[in-house]
């Protein structure tokens, strides 16, 4: 959802987009991408140090709020599960 948000924002068309096994992803981008935490501490370790984000650019909209608010309904649900 937020890659399409951003990229029709901006008009323009979104790049080909393939799903692949996170077992076939190769080093480093597997440490850094194939996970289940969180990510700012995973950056935070590789590079030795926190994050800086400059944000050039802020908007917010009801469609992208309601879709974070139901991806984060949807992890809370699953740690209750488990």
């Amino acid at each position: 959802m937020p890659l399409v948000f951003f990229y029709e924002q901006l008009g323009l068309d979104l790049p080909p987009v393939a799903f692949i096994e996170g077992s076939t992803m190769p080093e480093p981008q597997r440490h850094l991408l194939v996970h289940a935490s969180d990510m700012t501490p995973r950056l935070r370790q590789h590079h030795g140090c926190a994050p800086l984000l400059r944000v050039v650019s802020a908007q917010r909209t009801e469609d992208l709020l309601n879709a974070f608010r139901k991806i984060s309904d949807a992890l809370n649900v699953l740690k209750l599960v488990q």
